[in-house]
This record gives C-alpha cells, structure tokens and sequence, in this order.
C-alpha cells in the first residue's frame, strides 16, 4: 500500500477531507455522525434494503424491481441492525448519519475473519519464492483470487476490521456524508488497534468503487460469489491501511 493510501485515511481519521473525494458545502451542525439507537432501526433498514439491492441488481444485470430481490426485505435488516447496534464487543461498531434529524447513511465494522489456512500457505510460497528469486514462482503464487500480500496477512492477524456497511440513502450522495462515516469508521478502528480496513464490493457498483479508490482502498484480490435468483453477482474485497 503506498504512503497515498495511508495519508489518506490518516486524514479521514484525523477529520480532514481529503482531495478527491466529496464534500459538502453545508457543513456544521446540521449533519454530523453518530451511535446508532433503536430509533433508527427501521430507517436503515429501509435505506440499506434500497442500496443492497441495486448494488445486487447491478452485479447480475437484472432489474432493481426483479423478483429475485424481494428477499431482501427491510424489516430482516431493521432487525439486524439494531441486533448489531447493541453488541458492545471490541471493534463493533454501527454509525448513523444525520442531516438534521433525518437518518441517511449508515456503516458498521467489526473484526474481519482471519486468514484461512490456504491463504497463509499460498502467501508463505509466494514470500519464500520472492526471498528466492523466482519471480515467476512468486506471481503464480500470488495471483488474483488466490492469495492476499503478507501485508494484508498480517493486518488480519487480529488487527483488521471489516466494514460491513456503508450506505446513503439515494438522493442524498455526494455531498460528504459518505466521507463522514468512513472517517468514523477509521476514528474508531485505529482506536480499537485496527491498522487496516477492509470492505467487500459488488463488481458493477461503480460508484462505490470510485469513492473507495479516491479512500485509498485497493482490491485485495479475493472474491467471492453471491446467487442472485438464477443469476450470479461477484464481490471483491478491498483494503487500505490506516498509517501511523
């Protein structure tokens, strides 16, 4: 990860914006990031329902209204958030956005699940090929979808959170509520010992992916499958460090 992609996420967590991404020409009080309460269930549920299923319906090229999505329902996810909100474990943590009194955006991280143990064998031949000078050796080794950096390796030994959620309500993006949040999450990381970050991302959901690239995030070159109906959407991780 380059001294960009620490900066950049230093600067979140310190409370500036840094170049590149969003930012809102309202500022103050009227928006701002908080805990997450029970009151708050049902509107991000309905928020996260809404941005799930285009993200989903994107990734599969099918229609927002398709069938196979219906699944997703608002209420199930009104639940687990607030289910969520009250875990009190280290790293947990769920956000709500205001504008004014209005709920627009949530996130949510917590301990990313470690390396299995097939990544921690491809990562160690890819190291002991690199030490060795075979770089052909090396590259098969750690070719995409195959197995992440010694770097990212030791990030999720215990001081890699995921972010599991980081949603705006549609008609409110782009002007900073996305960077507030993402700066929450990063306060509250480095203060739970995180030294990186981690968000899984729909193949398809350009948007995310440009504001996560503008983070400082890259993928890592993990994936994973999600069925959509009778279709099919791809996920890829990505990561960023949070610097010193």
């Amino acid at each position: 990860m380059s001294d960009h992609h620490d900066d950049v996420l230093s600067s979140l967590a310190a409370g500036r914006t840094p170049e590149g991404l969003p930012t809102t020409s309202r500022g103050g009080p009227d928006v701002s990031v908080r805990p997450t309460i029970p009151a708050d269930a049902d509107d991000l549920g309905a928020i996260h329902t809404t941005t799930m299923r285009a993200a989903l319906a994107a990734g599969a090229g099918i229609a927002a209204d398709d069938e196979a999505l219906s699944v997703i329902d608002p209420g199930d996810l009104a639940l687990a958030w607030a289910n969520a909100a009250a875990v009190t474990e280290r790293g947990h943590h769920v956000l709500t956005a205001l504008d004014g009194k209005d709920v627009v955006g949530l996130a949510a991280i917590a301990p990313a699940a470690p390396a299995t143990q097939d990544e921690a064998e491809q990562a160690a031949q890819a190291g002991d090929a690199a030490q060795a000078g075979d770089a052909a050796q090396a590259a098969q080794a750690t070719q995409a979808d195959e197995a992440p950096s010694e770097a990212l390796l030791a990030a999720r030994r215990g001081t890699l959170l995921e972010i599991l959620a980081l949603e705006i309500s549609p008609g409110a993006e782009r002007v900073g509520h996305g960077s507030r949040l993402l700066a929450a999450c990063a306060d509250l990381a480095r203060d739970s010992g995180a030294t990186a970050l981690s968000i899984w991302v729909v193949r398809g959901d350009d948007p995310r992916q440009r504001f996560l690239d503008a983070a400082g995030f890259a993928p890592t070159g993990r994936r994973r499958e999600i069925p959509v109906g009778s279709a099919e959407a791809v996920q890829d991780e990505w990561w960023a460090t949070l610097g010193s």
